[in-house]
């Protein structure tokens, strides 16, 4: 591979860490002073009527300059949505500012909000999706204004994704959910693996749709989420592998993109599909076997549903950061779910790509694409979508 190509893998690779690094910032109050992310693009001057097809941050007019402090003569907070611009203004608590540049706005929405007087601060964001946008906002380094989340659900179709996990849920419906070791042949050695088994799965999985996933520490969210919206997992088993717990970011990378470490990468999907398969699996077939992935696990799934010679029965593409076809196998009968949010520009150019790709080669596609940025929120409605639409297909017909 040419120095040019590894240099573009690692470019989209940092790309989805740098997302969903300000995406684990927006939940916390601290933050490495090293890491300075950069503001939103600048709306264009031109034709500013033919409506924002990706978000971007308007410039301040001296009228809106006026009309946002007015908001704050009476209170710290202030935002609203109207027609395609959502405008916020903040009050900060005296003292250092946490980024030179003022305070951050995270995360389906990226960007600083400017300097308007003293401690306050204004931003004005604009996209033609807003009113239906499905926004969880918060300000990085938020102790020293704790009181600024902003939340907009634009449309009944889209859930919030809770990050409040309710530990007896899964109990409650009769399933089971543990994180263990699970050893692999060579010298891969062994990984931890978060393990969900439905009501109906618990003594064997005949019948039972099994779903690898690359993400296993996000697994309990997506269990969470999906019996808290009332979609039936009785019958859904999930093996979501944990990220390796040395150079977590380097080694995902590698396990992950096809380019990088390719020994890595296929030591990985050996133990996916051949280690773990066979100790969760016991030998026995399921009625679907699904591989699924989000970001650079959305890249994975991809090549180990086209490149696998059968193995999975589908799969659910969640923002793939970059992908690849090494294959030319038909997929006929295959089912994929491909899906991103409208807010992730790169992510949503590589979904819609895949879609037809697939479909070229046989596969049925269902596409879900979400109001909504790199992150939780876009991902659990794209998966609850995939589980609900899962449940209600036959099992494919697999030649003995």
């Amino acid at each position: 591979m040419t120095a040019p190509t590894r240099f573009a893998l690692a470019r989209r690779a940092l790309t989805a860490l740098f997302s969903l690094a300000c995406l684990m910032l927006c939940h916390t109050t601290l933050a490495d002073e090293r890491f300075i992310p950069r503001d939103m693009r600048a709306c264009a001057a031109e034709h500013p009527e033919a409506g924002v097809d990706l978000p971007c941050k308007q410039p301040l007019s001296p009228e809106v300059l006026a009309s946002e402090l007015a908001k704050l003569r009476t209170r710290d907070f202030a935002w609203e949505i109207k027609d395609d611009t959502l405008a916020v203004s903040v009050r900060m608590l005296p003292g250092p500012a946490l980024y030179p540049n003022g305070p951050f706005l995270c995360c389906e929405i990226q960007g600083y909000l400017d300097r308007i007087a003293d401690d306050v601060y204004s931003a004005r964001f604009r996209w033609s999706r807003m009113q239906t946008a499905l926004l969880d906002l918060q300000f990085l380094g938020a102790d020293k204004r704790p009181d600024t989340r902003l939340r907009h659900r634009g449309s009944p179709q889209f859930v919030f994704a809770d990050n409040k996990i309710d530990t007896g849920l899964v109990a409650r419906d009769g399933a089971a959910l543990e994180t263990r070791t699970f050893a692999a042949q060579g010298e891969y050695g062994t990984r931890k693996v978060s393990v969900f088994r439905g009501a109906a799965c618990r003594r064997g999985i005949a019948g039972c749709i099994v779903i690898y996933t690359s993400d296993g520490h996000t697994t309990d969210q997506f269990v969470h989420n999906a019996l808290a919206n009332g979609i039936d997992m009785r019958g859904i088993v999930i093996a979501g592998v944990h990220n390796a717990e040395l150079d977590t970011n380097g080694a995902r990378i590698e396990e992950l993109l096809l380019d990088v470490n390719p020994a890595r990468y296929d030591a990985f999907m050996r133990f996916v599909t051949q280690d773990l398969a066979g100790q969760i699996e016991g030998g026995a077939r399921p009625r679907r076997r699904i591989v699924a992935g989000y970001s650079n696990g959305g890249a994975w799934a991809y090549d180990a549903l086209v490149s696998q010679g059968g193995h999975f029965d589908g799969a659910i593409i969640m923002s793939p950061a970059q992908w690849r076809t090494r294959s030319e196998e038909a997929l006929d009968g295959r089912r994929a779910f491909v899906g991103a949010g409208h807010m992730e520009r790169g992510f949503y150019k590589n979904a819609t790509a895949i879609a037809p790709a697939l479909r070229a080669r046989g596969a049925l596609v269902n596409e879900i694409y979400v109001p909504s940025g790199h992150g939780m929120n876009t991902w659990v409605n794209i998966w609850n979508a995939a589980i609900v639409e899962l449940a209600r297909q036959p099992a494919r017909a697999v030649a003995p």
